[in-house]
């Protein structure tokens, strides 16, 4: 299999990637096209502001910020063991979950995970560590509320 590949239905599937420039997806209609991205290394954000798409996947990444302001996502998003300093899905629908699963998110001083306004299934923080502010003001989580698993989490709210 190659390192990448786009599939009508698995989508596109970027492993060992090193990204030069922004990953600027805003608005785009990216419908029943999962973006999973495996050891990746981004240069600049990856921003989604306003697309839409299924699943959203980054595992054993790392990336400058995640920018998901109202993303409307028909799946999940799942992170895991991804290295970033903030992300932010402020306004953001998921019909899925979104789950960070050993992340380190790491901006002293500043908001590290903005999800003010979003709307999920549920919010699985899974072993992760954050340092900086964490909001979740008017968040609608219909299943399980924010949980936080995982022995070494930290939490700091500024």
């Amino acid at each position: 299999m190659p390192d990448w590949y786009v599939h009508p239905r698995r989508g596109l599937q970027l492993r060992g990637a090193y990204i030069i420039g922004q990953v600027d997806l805003s608005r785009a209609q990216i419908i029943q096209c999962p973006l999973a991205f495996d050891t990746c290394r981004f240069e600049e954000s990856v921003v989604l502001y306003q697309a839409t798409t299924s699943d959203l996947v980054f595992t054993s990444c790392a990336l400058p910020s995640l920018e998901c302001d109202e993303l409307n996502l028909s799946a999940s998003l799942h992170l895991t063991k991804t290295h970033l300093p903030q992300m932010a899905l402020g306004g953001a629908s998921f019909r899925g979950i979104v789950e960070l699963s050993e992340v380190r998110l790491v901006n002293p001083g500043g908001k590290a995970l903005s999800a003010d306004g979003i709307g999920a299934r549920g919010v699985f923080l899974i072993g992760t560590h954050v340092e900086g502010q964490v909001r979740f003001l008017g968040a609608n989580v219909s299943g399980h509320t924010a949980v936080v698993a995982g022995i070494g989490s930290l939490w700091r709210r500024e």
